[in-house]
């Protein structure tokens, strides 16, 4: 493996058999790094939104009669699928069910969230997701 750093971007070669592959830190999310720990009213706010999310679906799945197993399914709807479903799998849920929810979900908010937040006029940076 071999780092180079440039411009405050680190690139790794890795190199796998005959192939060889760079990833890098994109200069958008290393130029937002600042802005982002300096605000932490912002984080504050992220986090009673997963928070939020997270028991609103717990709750509304309990007010429907569902299953113990389907309730840990929905619960980590908003990561990604790999972590999802071992979360869920950890806490005795449906893995397939969860990762059927989280990519709906991420579908979801993929095809309509910007269109969302048109409708309602909010033109923020930390609310577009920077």
């Amino acid at each position: 493996m071999i780092k180079i750093k440039s411009q405050g971007i680190i690139l790794e070669v890795v190199e796998h058999g005959r192939e060889i592959s760079l990833t890098h830190i994109g200069q958008k999310h290393y130029d937002a790094l600042a802005l982002i720990l300096g605000s932490t009213g912002h984080l504050d706010g992220g986090i009673q939104g997963c928070i939020v999310g997270v028991a609103s679906v717990v709750a509304i799945a309990q007010l429907m009669g569902a299953s113990r197993e389907t309730i840990i399914s929905l619960a980590p709807k908003s990561v990604t699928t790999p972590i999802a479903m071992e979360v869920c799998q950890a806490m005795g849920g449906i893995p397939s069910l969860t990762a059927a929810i989280v990519v709906s979900v991420g579908l979801f908010g993929a095809i309509f969230g910007f269109k969302v937040l048109e409708v309602w006029h909010i033109k923020n940076p930390y609310s577009q997701g920077l």
